[in-house]
């Protein structure tokens, strides 16, 4: 567990640089992936929303990277900040989600996580966010509704060997994903 903490710090290092406004040319970058799972931080540095710079949302982008290098899937994330937010602005005038689009259109993908913080004023570590609906749960997750409760059981598993203090898992609580344009 200490390793991959530690290689999470380390592939931190590209979003965390400058206050977390990122470096590079790139807004952006996407990397292919041989499974079909897409992981998505598009807060992993600052981002603009609302006429304000907002935080981002810490450890996202290492996480997500590191994902991407002991599972192989595809992965998006924020590269450095711009005047946007790549799960708020309106497709058409957001870079991410249309270069998100495009890269799926076509793909076999059967999963996009899209990955953000938390504060810790919550009572949760996790909360799993499906889109549901008043007729039907779950709608983002089409024929593959097992993924939610997979992931549930995955992330309780490993908590159980944590020593960090909320364990818990939510689903579909307080964020489901069902916001302006995610």
């Amino acid at each position: 567990m200490e390793d991959c903490v530690k290689r999470i710090g380390e592939l931190e290092r590209l979003f965390s640089d400058n206050q977390y406004y990122g470096r590079g040319k790139d807004a952006f970058f996407i990397e292919e992936g041989i499974v079909p799972v897409m992981v998505s931080a598009p807060h992993a540095v600052k981002q603009f929303r609302d006429g304000k710079i907002k935080k981002a949302d810490v450890y996202t982008g290492g996480i997500a990277r590191y994902l991407h290098e002991v599972t192989g899937c595809h992965l998006i994330c924020s590269g450095r900040y711009t005047e946007n937010d790549p799960n708020y602005d309106q497709p058409g005038s957001n870079a991410y989600q249309d270069a998100l689009l495009e890269y799926l259109n076509g793909r076999r993908i059967a999963a996009l996580l899209d990955l953000h913080g938390v504060v810790k004023e919550r009572e949760y570590a996790i909360e799993l966010g499906t889109v549901p609906t008043l007729s039907e749960e779950d709608t983002s997750l089409h024929e593959y509704k097992f993924i939610a409760d997979l992931l549930i059981g995955i992330f309780e598993s490993g908590f159980k060997e944590c020593s960090c203090e909320k364990k818990s898992v939510w689903k579909n609580k307080i964020f489901s994903a069902g916001n302006q344009n995610t």
